[in-house]
């Protein structure tokens, strides 16, 4: 197993047996919703095996739902 952390640091976690972790992170999410002006979810995608991060940033459901 190998511990992990986000680009912020505070989200940190252990790859499964076969190697993959995804995570949604709230850090980064505040962040970013900040950044943006409107809420986002965040998915931080490990691949252990190859030793890369890929993030993926999605406008959050509820407020195309809300109109906000």
């Amino acid at each position: 197993m190998q511990e992990y952390r986000c680009e912020i640091g505070r989200c940190h976690f252990v790859a499964n047996a076969e190697g993959l972790v995804r995570v949604s992170c709230r850090y980064c999410a505040k962040e970013e919703s900040e950044r943006r002006g409107y809420k986002v979810v965040i998915y931080h995608f490990f691949d252990v095996s190859k030793g890369t991060l890929k993030t993926l940033v999605f406008r959050d459901a509820k407020t195309l739902i809300e109109g906000r």
